[in-house]
């Protein structure tokens, strides 16, 4: 009995004298409230107790609750083995390796699931177990009824009392089934791994070491294969950095690195890496691939696709031409003939002038536009002759300014033309033409009235310069920097409302770099524009 319990068992012998002495004696009334008093002070200490009591057998069913839910959905087998071997207690997840009802189980002996093969290893650790009171381990292979098995690696713990035998199963038949298949394959790969037309590394992620290497490595890169086996990863990389981040990270996919051969030769490679288990160690498993005909071949298809857009760009523009700026200068000239057809008789001579003469630039612009896309079309289908000679840059000029005169008349702008005799050039004459015409032409599409075009020319042992300047509109450097681009927009109407498509500056940017020249652009917002033309001196 406790002392706590003592003092109670006193304490109320002591309250039932007093009320025994009652029935002879007769208490005061100061008596009878203490003797109360005692009576409740005991009865509440009987409550606290019995609520401590309460509170402690919870606690101890909570407890075990929790005690019995850990042992019995652990995540491995627990058993609690007798020095005979025989099974006292275990767990559900050791009942399910056996393949039995736990009932069914307790009480034998736990040799009895095992293999033939494993009964002795196991007999020597259950022995070992209680004789050395130290942990052992072993590996068996449990048997059930249904004919499966199951690999468990056994750790055995003696109890305090070193009575009995506290055994932890773990399930390792994934892992022996893993490592058979790996002892299984190891040849199968062995063959892959040299006959693969790839070049295949082992690398020690640590060390960076080359544990092995395949011929078509060896040839890949010029070495042999002893001199490889004593090599880095990152020696036979020309990013030697980016090989060891590379490595370190472990990258799966690498699309484009730089690796060098023997002979310091660079060339882009394709890499692919897995870490995999080799031999019971952990190495990177690389496969690299040399790229360079990959990426020549993937080059030839941007320049392919490159010209695809510029194409679509082409037959963009052209439908646009069709569609609208081809449209454009008919119904202005269709305009006028519907006048004449409806109005002649009441139509004064100075307005029938007027009209005809509009007609006149209706048709001059529409049969430049016609010009501009027949020899455009041409040219893309390469069907333009070209047949450079010897040129007087003096009469190929004469011979196209001609027909701008009335042109610049009408427009009250002065041409001028400022060129030196004897100045040759070696080109196509159609296609100087062709420059001259729609170089001339704008400059006066984009001239004031009272402004000036001027065409002159320079010469050195080289080359030839032909400018033609105008004091016109001018150009910002946004529409400069698109003029020559056939995917931009570049038309726009000129000063008298003249159409444009930009078409013509394509024409002679193309004619000017086939006949081996150039043309450059000098242009400033309201001070006019200067196009000059390069070619080879004759």
């Amino acid at each position: 009995m406790s002392k706590k319990e003592e003092s109670l068992r006193k304490k109320a012998e002591e309250i039932v004298k007093e009320r025994r002495a009652e029935t002879v004696t007769k208490l005061t009334e100061k008596e009878n409230l203490k003797v109360l008093h005692e009576l409740e002070v005991h009865q509440i200490e009987l409550e606290l107790q019995n609520e401590e009591l309460m509170f402690a057998r919870d606690k101890a069913e909570e407890i075990s609750d929790k005690y019995v839910e850990l042992y019995d959905f652990a995540p491995v087998g627990y058993f609690t083995l007798s020095r005979e071997g025989d099974i006292l207690g275990l767990n559900l997840l050791g009942a399910k390796m056996i393949g039995k009802d736990r009932s069914k189980i307790k009480k034998s002996n736990f040799a009895l699931f095992l293999s033939v093969d494993s009964r002795e290893v196991y007999s020597n650790f259950l022995e070992n177990t209680f004789k050395s009171g130290k942990t052992e381990n072993c590996e068996v292979t449990l048997l059930s009824d249904d004919g499966l098995t199951v690999n468990a690696h056994l750790i055995g713990v003696l109890s305090e009392e070193q009575d009995q035998c506290f055994l932890t199963a773990l399930d390792i038949t994934e892992r022996i089934i893993a490592e058979k298949e790996l002892k299984d394959n190891e040849e199968k790969y062995r063959t892959l791994f040299e006959t693969e037309r790839d070049s295949l590394f082992l690398i020690d992620k640590e060390t960076f070491e080359i544990l092995d290497v395949n011929d078509s490595a060896c040839s890949m890169y010029g070495y042999s294969k002893k001199e490889m086996l004593k090599m880095k990863n990152y020696d036979v990389s020309a990013e030697p950095e980016k090989t060891i981040k590379f490595t370190q990270n472990l990258e799966e996919r690498i699309s484009l690195r730089y690796h060098k051969k023997k002979d310091g030769t660079v060339f882009p490679v394709d890499i692919s890496a897995n870490e995999i288990l080799f031999r019971n160690r952990s190495v990177i498993f690389t496969a690299i691939r040399d790229i360079t005909e990959q990426m020549k071949y993937e080059e030839d298809i941007v320049i392919k696709n490159e010209e695809l857009e510029r194409i679509n760009a082409e037959k963009d523009k052209f439908f646009a031409i069709i569609a609208h700026d081809l449209r454009s200068p008919f119904t202005g000239f269709l305009g006028f003939t519907d006048l004449l057809k409806s109005d002649l008789k009441s139509i004064s001579l100075n307005e029938l002038q007027s009209i005809v003469n509009n007609m006149s630039v209706s048709a001059h612009n529409l049969f430049a536009l016609l010009t501009n896309l027949l020899e455009w079309s041409m040219m893309q289908r390469g069907l333009t002759a070209f047949n450079p000679i010897k040129i007087s840059v003096k009469d190929a000029v004469e011979n196209v300014s001609g027909v701008f005169y009335d042109i610049a008349n009408n427009k009250e702008v002065s041409l001028n033309i400022d060129l030196p005799e004897n100045v040759f050039i070696e080109a196509d004459k159609t296609m100087l033409e062709t420059i001259l015409r729609n170089l001339i032409s704008n400059a006066l599409k984009f001239s004031n009235k009272g402004g000036s075009v001027t065409i002159s020319a320079e010469s050195n042992k080289k080359d030839v310069n032909i400018s033609v300047k105008d004091t016109g509109i001018g150009m910002d450097d946004e529409l400069k920097s698109q003029i020559f681009r056939i995917d931009k927009k570049s038309g726009r109407k000129g000063t008298a409302n003249e159409p444009s498509t930009g078409l013509g500056l394509l024409l002679c940017k193309e004619f000017a770099e086939k006949n081996n020249g150039k043309i450059t652009i000098k242009s400033e917002v309201g001070k006019g524009s200067e196009f000059i033309v390069t070619f080879p001196v004759a």
